[in-house]
């Protein structure tokens, strides 16, 4: 049975959506790492402090918790998701493992001190039922050869959903898109 994990923010939404990673490293401690540690699967924001009415006679706003209603939706959709995957057939499943180039040179694919990335995600996919048979090539390889792209429009719709500081960064760092965008894939 999983469990979800929703952040209620220690900063305003505003502060969160300027951030480059969103929550404060004390938030992400709490309500993500830890959490992750335990099991649980992280759901998203929830709520943030914002002032609330200002009491006349004290000449004081309080500082609470606001449920953040689109916040909440995405929550809820990315439960229903995670359901309907569950629910669907392993055959029409298709997985997707998010692995770090940090800091982006092909030497560095999944580099992590101190543990075996590559390994982790062949475990992954076979606990998961992906993984039936031996891999012809060694998944490192797959992953530096094959690509993927999308249709620009399709891309520039998506990216202007995102984060601005991470959209101003990601332009800085790879440019402006042209007609087509590419990334990393592999089959097995």
């Amino acid at each position: 049975m999983p469990v979800f994990q929703i952040a209620l923010s220690t900063s305003n939404r505003a502060a969160w959506a300027e951030a480059d990673r969103g929550l404060s490293p004390a938030d992400m401690a709490m309500h993500v790492v830890l959490p992750e540690v335990d099991g649980r699967i992280f759901a998203g924001v929830a709520s943030f402090k914002e002032p609330e009415a200002i009491d006349e006679a004290l000449q004081y706003a309080a500082i609470g918790h606001q449920p953040d209603e689109q916040r909440i939706h995405a929550i809820c959709d990315k439960i229903a998701n995670w359901h309907r995957l569950q629910t669907t057939p392993l055959a029409e499943q298709k997985p997707a493992l998010i692995l770090s180039t940090y800091p982006g040179r092909p030497w560095q694919m999944a580099h992590a001190v101190g543990l075996d990335a590559i390994a982790s995600a062949k475990a992954i996919l076979k606990d998961l039922g992906h993984l039936t048979q031996s891999i012809k090539e060694p998944l490192e390889s797959l992953l530096k050869h094959n690509t993927i792209s999308w249709d620009i429009a399709y891309y520039k719709t998506r990216f202007k959903g995102i984060a601005v500081t991470f959209t101003r960064s990601a332009k800085c760092r790879l440019g402006r898109a042209r007609s087509r965008f590419e990334c990393h894939k592999w089959r097995i």
